[in-house]
């Protein structure tokens, strides 16, 4: 204890002119501020590993987060309507995409040969919220004035990005008043669709 006072009283001689009491809490004082710095410095050392962890946590949650491809592969009248052309909009969590939209053709002719299209979608790790609506036509023929009308619904198809992929979904549509503003009752059509991983 004696040689430690004198190491004090060398390394901060102003504490020799004060009483032993001071010296010791002078002692303790450097103790405890060494010990908390060391603290300070081991703790800073460990948080790297701790980081790391961190981040590669979020590299493989954004790696769950697949490419998803939507593919319509056309749409069925449940009652004949010769000639009639379709011009669809779906709507995939807000975003917009046309179908037909290749090739600077903007109508597509109802029948078993309509060509489907792949759309790439936003990703996304919780949900799809997909829903459709089409435009229809009929051109003008043999003196008779062109049609156009309007297909839509209210639904809404929810789909889990973990767990619902692959789906296959069959959308119906009704025609849509425009006076009122209002979704018919009567069913005019069902589009086809799949969510997939592969758009092969």
């Amino acid at each position: 204890m004696e040689k430690l006072m004198k190491f004090i009283s060398d390394f901060a001689p102003f504490i020799a002119s004060y009483p032993g009491f001071v010296k010791v809490l002078f002692i303790l004082w450097v103790f405890i501020s060494a010990a908390l710095f060391v603290s300070l410095i081991l703790a800073r050392s460990s948080n790297p590993p701790a980081k790391e962890v961190a981040t590669g946590n979020s590299k493989r949650s954004a790696a769950s987060a697949r490419d998803v491809w939507m593919i319509i592969e056309g749409l069925e009248f449940f009652a004949a309507r010769p000639g009639a052309q379709v011009r669809v909009t779906a709507n995939v969590n807000g975003t917009n995409f046309l179908y037909p939209s290749v090739g600077g053709i903007e109508w597509l002719e109802v029948g078993p040969s309509m060509s489907s299209q792949v759309y790439h979608l936003p990703p996304t790790r919780e949900r799809y919220l997909v829903r459709f609506e089409a435009e229809v036509r009929i051109p003008a023929r043999a003196g008779k004035e062109e049609i156009l009308g309007k297909l839509t619904s209210v639904k809404e198809d929810i789909i889990a990005a973990q767990g619902d992929i692959p789906f296959s979904g069959k959308y119906i549509l009704h025609t849509f008043d425009p006076v009122h503003m209002a979704r018919g009752a009567e069913a005019r059509a069902m589009l086809l669709y799949r969510l997939t991983y592969d758009p092969k």
